[in-house]
């Protein structure tokens, strides 16, 4: 399936910290790996953004470990909230606020997130000295560019790995989008969604 950023609703973590005991990034991380297993039953529906680092500082705490989710329709959001509402760990440290239209003349700015590939151990088919070493720029590279990583769990493999994404500048988008399978575009099929106030 292919959308077009026309709708949203935001994924936020009901409290940070404080009786919970987890992180803004934890409570993102498990949001986003809850809200991949209703993605892949619709694959290509629904496109993901996040906060810049800029903007941090200055949101209320909540918002600060938001996850804002895109469809083309307001049908696609209210299917998305019936599924995730339905799952205990969203009921009790999440909600999904009401869908709203991005505007007709919508004239901000457009941002990218791209999916960053940082090799397992595993996949390194290099030996002896060479091996890993192709991780390791990568993950340096990441860490110098600050760019978001989730920690989630695999549910074919139950194995935890990390997730990068850049969040880049982009241009208006003009055409349809192909997200992958948690919201984020890949290098090879760049496309940005419209940067929403926060607040």
């Amino acid at each position: 399936m292919i959308m077009r950023p026309q709708w949203y609703c935001d994924a936020m973590p009901l409290t940070l910290g404080g009786d919970t005991g987890i992180s803004g990034p934890m409570l993102r991380s498990r949001m986003l790996g809850l809200l991949h297993g209703v993605f892949a039953k619709r694959p290509g529906t629904f496109a993901v953004a996040f906060p810049g680092r800029e903007q941090l500082p200055t949101l209320p705490l909540p918002l600060t470990g938001t996850l804002r989710v895109f469809a083309s329709s307001r049908e696609d959001l209210e299917g998305l909230a019936k599924n995730v509402i339905s799952q205990p760990w969203f009921r009790d440290y999440a909600r999904l606020s009401y869908p709203q239209a991005v505007p007709d003349d919508f004239c901000g700015d457009w941002v990218r997130f791209v999916r960053y590939r940082v090799p397992s151990l595993a996949s390194d088919r290099h030996e002896g000295e060479e091996h890993g070493l192709l991780r390791k720029r990568r993950m340096e590279t990441a860490r110098k560019a600050q760019m978001t990583y989730f920690i989630l769990r695999s549910a074919r493999t139950g194995q935890r790995f990390s997730l990068v994404v850049n969040r880049e500048q982009g241009e208006p988008q003009s055409g349809e989008c192909t997200p992958n399978g948690y919201g984020f575009c890949v290098t090879s099929s760049p496309f940005s969604l419209p940067e929403l106030p926060w607040a």
